[in-house]
């Protein structure tokens, strides 16, 4: 009789494209979340840097995928195919989770079972970790598509989405540059309810 496996509750895909410098640090602030029902899937999109080699230091907790350069939103995808939470929470390869990040969100899940789309706060650094300010996301009121609509004002690596939303509305769109995470936002919001946790949960390198 074959091992029967539990799917996690989140699969944190990670897209790495050239971010030898960040990417130990990241991979850190994921693992060091603590949680058993957590898998770490890191996209390594075609980097010409040492990213893979220090990926593979991590064997073991992460699952390293490599790939031609494709873009984010291609590597996003591939991620997404190649994980099994029920529930998937980005981080980008540059960025950080802070201690209890998935915690919230497991809450706000908790908390609102028809919910699509989870995202929290997140403040700016520089490139030596230094915060700059923060980068709150607006609430989705009562109309999340038009709050959305508005301003993308949702930092991607604090959020996660329902698996099932995605098989519904579709994942990243790789032809759209730039604001693929916002277009991503609004299929979602249009058709299911979204949560803001008004905590600073990420931080996000610029």
């Amino acid at each position: 009789m074959s091992e029967k496996h539990e799917s996690p509750l989140f699969s944190a895909v990670i897209p790495v494209y050239n971010q030898s410098r960040w990417i130990a640090e990241t991979l850190t602030s994921a693992l060091e979340q603590g949680r058993k029902d957590l898998e770490v899937i890191v996209v390594d999109d075609g980097s010409t840097d040492d990213s893979a080699n220090i990926i593979e230091k991590f064997s073991g907790r992460v699952k390293l995928i490599r790939q031609e350069n494709a873009g984010a939103a291609a590597a996003r995808n591939r991620g997404i195919k190649e994980s099994r939470g029920s529930w998937i929470a980005f981080l980008d390869g540059d960025d950080l989770w802070l201690p209890g990040h998935l915690d919230r969100l497991a809450r706000a899940i908790d908390q609102n079972p028809a919910a699509g789309l989870i995202y929290a706060d997140a403040a700016l650094i520089n490139e030596r970790g230094e915060r700059i300010k923060l980068k709150r996301s607006r609430p989705p009121g009562t109309d999340p598509f038009l709050t959305m609509l508005s301003a993308n004002t949702i930092t991607t690596s604090a959020s996660a989405v329902r698996r099932s939303c995605l098989d519904e509305v579709g994942d990243f769109f790789p032809g759209v540059q730039g604001p693929e995470d916002w277009d991503l936002w609004l299929r979602i919001a249009h058709r299911f309810p979204a949560v803001h946790v008004p905590e600073v949960s990420a931080l996000y390198r610029r």
